[in-house]
């Protein structure tokens, strides 16, 4: 008898010493929420729609995506922190959230670093720079010796301060020396128009944003800030090769679960991901888009946000921009 209370007692610790393993070998076993901070519809929408069927199909359980916008994704990143870590909650959450959005709010509920564990980045949107055609520069040269003759005068706008494409603005004339002066706007359809029509002198956008507006002459492509030039953009010159290799800044996006998850339940998470961003579902969606898959896992994912962060920090410092 004191034998087998020994054993039993020995199989208890052993299950009290290793929940964690205990619990990835049934996980999942019950539908998981996908949290999309984002409006239906949108890009982010649509792509983690795709990934979430096909996590489904990878996970044998169904993963729901949950759209949850507001405060320009922070609602959405409060409710993921608050979720209980077992893995039936993840979010989709960008890099405004993870790497901008520390240095603009004074104050988040959450911390992008410590809040969360990261699953897999998913991918990165290089910004272009573009020209609005009937300017007198046509390149980047051009464009340059021309903003230092005309300082403050070359007007570009973004979805507000803070934004990627406001932070692209400040690098450049950091790193040209030039003075530019920055219109934010609330909707990017009001940013498009002044840009087409004059009202902006240049812009950053995504490429897949311009591609009928650069077709049809109404903007000019000049450089983008990745390090290799665009599959859809095979003649638009990367801004490393025109001189400035510095100048690099792009969205990206990146799958997360509340911090305290078993570490054998994220690393199912993040093989599962991974097979999935590998699919010709998603290479062909992303290829359409010119999005660029980052191979981010987990274990690699706090190094890329630390370096990402510290770069967003010095440029929103640097910009002065602040939303409070």
């Amino acid at each position: 008898m004191r034998i087998w209370i020994a054993v039993v007692a020995a199989a208890i610790a052993l299950l009290a010493a290793t929940p964690h393993a205990f619990a990835a070998d049934d996980y999942p076993n019950r539908p998981i929420t996908l949290i999309v901070p984002f409006s239906a519809g949108g890009n982010p929408d649509t792509s983690s729609r795709l990934i979430a069927r096909l996590l489904s199909e990878k996970l044998g359980q169904t993963v729901v995506v949950d759209n949850k916008p507001g405060a320009g994704s922070i609602l959405g990143m409060e409710l993921a922190a608050l979720a209980k870590p077992d893995g039936y909650t993840m979010i989709f959450s960008s890099s405004g959230a993870m790497a901008i959005f520390p240095w603009l709010y004074k104050k988040l509920s959450f911390d992008p670093a410590t809040s969360f564990t990261a699953i897999r980045a998913g991918a990165s949107n290089p910004y272009m720079m573009v020209f609005n055609s009937s300017k007198p520069y046509k390149t980047l040269p051009e464009f340059i010796d021309y903003a230092k003759k005309h300082p403050n005068a070359i007007n570009y706008g973004s979805i507000g301060n803070g934004s990627p494409g406001h932070l692209a603005g400040e690098l450049l004339q950091q790193l040209t020396g030039i003075k530019m002066t920055h219109v934010p706007y609330r909707l990017s359809p009001s940013l498009q128009a002044d840009l087409l029509s004059g009202v902006l002198d240049i812009g950053f956008e995504f490429p897949s944003g311009m591609r009928d507006h650069i077709a049809t002459g109404k903007v000019l492509a000049v450089a983008t800030a990745s390090d290799e030039r665009m599959k859809n953009f095979p003649n638009v010159p990367t801004f490393a090769e025109l001189g400035y290799p510095d100048m690099k800044i792009a969205a990206w996006g990146v799958f997360l679960v509340p911090a305290g998850t078993p570490s054998p339940i994220v690393r199912k998470l993040d093989a599962a991901l991974a097979e999935a961003l590998k699919t010709s579902t998603m290479t062909e969606y992303y290829s359409v888009g010119d999005s660029l898959v980052l191979d981010i896992g987990s274990d690699k994912f706090p190094a890329f946000l630390a370096t990402e962060a510290a770069k967003m920090k010095a440029l929103v410092e640097q910009s002065g921009a602040t939303v409070e």
